[in-house]
């Protein structure tokens, strides 16, 4: 019997697997990952994931919807649901990100993007963009079109220290969560 953890609404980013979990893991011939997830209040919450070998054998040819490849992700695009792109040295969003229709989260902290193009808040589905860590002044008034956008995290930006650009922000996603 399979066992699965569903986490909804909730993006979640791998850490290094802790060292005795990973020993123990090995005796017991499972992988154990530990995994960072924040809940909707920026609480911290750690979940245990537990996969044996034969789950990992069987899904190494599946796809992810989950992915921190791009090139990977670029394969089959529409089944992709988030996508992370953090600390890749970017300077700009990949031009082909539309192509992403079912994305509900975005992350690409950690790189060198100064502008955000407008063909990404085509994206309709997307719940979560985070652009922490970035060299980001400004966002386009076409971020309104995110109707569905829960939470936009820029810290880490020079936009971060623009009270005028965040208040403008503000009025444009009502119902988001900006974290700067």
């Amino acid at each position: 019997m399979k066992k699965a953890l569903i986490i909804t609404g909730i993006f979640v980013s791998f850490l290094s697997i802790a060292q005795d979990k990973k020993e123990k893991a090995n005796e017991k011939k499972e992988r154990v990952e530990v995994i960072e997830v924040y809940d909707d209040n920026e609480e911290e919450l750690e979940v245990d994931l537990q996969i044996s070998d034969e789950d990992l054998e069987e899904k190494k040819d599946d796809y992810c919807s989950s992915c921190w490849d791009y090139e990977r992700a670029s394969e089959n695009p529409e089944k992709v649901t988030q996508l992370s792109l953090k600390n890749k040295n970017l300077k700009k969003i990949p031009n082909d990100i539309e192509k992403f229709k079912n994305l509900t989260a975005l992350a690409v902290p950690y790189n060198k993007i100064k502008t955000i193009p407008i063909k990404l808040f085509q994206l309709q589905k997307l719940i979560q963009l985070d652009f922490s860590k970035n060299r980001i002044s400004s966002i386009p008034d076409e971020i309104s079109n995110l109707k569905e956008l829960k939470i936009l995290r820029l810290s880490g930006n020079p936009i971060a220290g623009k009270p005028s650009e965040i208040e403008k922000l503000k009025k444009l996603l009502p119902n988001t969560k900006i974290i700067y």
